[in-house]
């Protein structure tokens, strides 16, 4: 059915996706899948008409590149024989290095700690290294974790030559008695352990993780990105802020879910802590910004992150801002953990004195937040505050026991103490 032929039946208007954008969407899913385990990371998917290939350091892919080397398109154009000629491979080999070279430069000029492979051609690959006693693949090993708490397996460069070895050799009604090879993948699956086994050589790569997240994923990831982009009830009158602040984050390792959750959190004891710290509306923007943009500091180190977030924003061209919310909001973010501010801290002294009080006061709620989401899991969905007089009770309703959220949040509720003398008391209440 064509593409017309489906909207005039259902009134959607369906687009292809062009190659690019779905090695970008790609990197995207797989970025969100592999959280913290990754600074550089490279992903590679192996569909039916094309190779996607994307590699970056942030949200968004510095490399991203899309080759005709898919597995149907390479055995329709190579693999004529049953079971594969030797020439025949030959030809396709050549074909596809010539066509790998100029991006294998690109790729290898990097390291990079987490690879990921997230076509069902590297899964069905990785399911017969598995199954196959010559392939080089411990069957009781813990694979790779996921920020869905999902374990992926793992497939070595050896294994892998393994069974493009022993795929090159068998006939298409030998590969249809395989575990997990359908008709369609039994035709295309020599071309494609051709390709993976191509791909791992000319990058220099010695294995894969296997990761689940690909194409679905980042479609979905973007799409939500696209319809909620800003946490609070009541954004900036200023689009181009809204704009600035997002493109900086996307443009640096922000894990986006974590901190729209922090700031979510934090606007809501900010809400309901009025009565303490009097502040107003312009306030709870700043306090907003700093909570999306607290993590940015993770492009550069994990390490230490909360003072390299501090420097990433005061020095950031973030239109709509001027140079002293910059600096405010660039000081929250940067006593979102570890030291309070103090005297040496000389952005922080820079700072006249309301302002310092203002710091202060809008870092001890989104210290108290992050706390709340110190697993980047998103298990306390709310936090209800009680004034007992000399502390704060919050009462968290989470999906599981916030054992972590409790002991973070007290542990962050330093700064909070200091500034309004009150303690705080984490107590789980709701937990489904």
């Amino acid at each position: 059915m064509t593409l017309g032929r489906v909207r005039e039946s259902t009134g959607v208007a369906v687009t292809v996706l062009p190659g690019l954008e779905e090695a970008r969407l790609t990197y995207v899913a797989a970025r969100r899948w592999t959280a913290f385990s990754a600074r550089r990371l490279l992903v590679v998917d192996i569909g039916g008409g094309s190779l996607e290939v994307a590699a970056g350091a942030l949200d968004r892919p510095e490399i991203a590149e899309s080759l005709p080397l898919g597995a149907t398109r390479l055995s329709r154009r190579f693999v004529r024989s049953d079971p594969v000629h030797p020439e025949e491979l030959v030809a396709l080999r050549v074909h596809a290095l010539t066509l790998l070279g100029p991006l294998a430069e690109r790729i290898r000029a990097h390291p990079y700690e987490v690879v990921c492979a997230t076509s069902k051609t590297f899964r069905n690959l990785g399911q017969l290294a598995r199954a196959l006693p010559e392939a080089p693949t411990p069957p009781h090993t813990f694979g790779f974790a996921g920020i869905d708490g999902r374990t992926a397996p793992v497939l070595t460069r050896e294994a892998l030559d393994v069974v493009a070895g022993y795929l090159a050799a068998t006939t298409a009604r030998q590969r249809s008695r395989l575990a997990g090879l359908d008709e369609l993948r039994a035709r295309s699956v020599v071309a494609g352990s051709q390709i993976a086994a191509l791909v791992m050589q000319a990058f220099g790569l010695n294995q894969l993780v296997l990761a689940p997240w690909a194409l679905r994923e980042g479609v979905i990831l973007t799409e939500m990105a696209r319809r909620d982009p800003w946490p609070s009830a009541a954004p900036p009158d200023d689009p181009r802020q809204r704009r600035a602040v997002l493109d900086f984050a996307r443009r640096h390792t922000w894990d986006e879910i974590h901190a729209r959750q922090v700031t979510t959190l934090a606007l809501s004891l900010f809400d309901q802590t009025s009565a303490l710290h009097r502040l107003g509306p312009a306030e709870r923007g700043l306090l907003e910004v700093a909570g999306l943009l607290h993590d940015v500091g993770y492009a550069i180190s994990q390490s230490d992150h909360h003072k390299h977030s501090l420097y990433l924003i005061r020095n950031a061209d973030l239109d709509g801002f001027s140079a002293r919310e910059r600096d405010l909001v660039a000081n929250i973010a940067r006593y979102h953990r570890k030291a309070l501010p103090a005297d040496r801290h000389a952005e922080y002294m820079a700072l006249d004195d309301d302002d310092r009080t203002l710091v202060r006061r809008l870092a001890a709620l989104l210290r108290l937040a992050d706390g709340l989401d110190a697993d980047h899991f998103q298990v306390v969905e709310a936090a209800t505050v009680v004034d007992r007089g000399d502390h704060l009770r919050l009462e968290l309703r989470a999906r599981d026991v916030p054992d972590l959220a409790m002991w973070a949040a007290e542990r962050n509720g330093d700064l909070f103490e200091l500034e309004f003398g009150r303690h705080i008391e984490p107590v789980a209440v709701d937990v489904t």
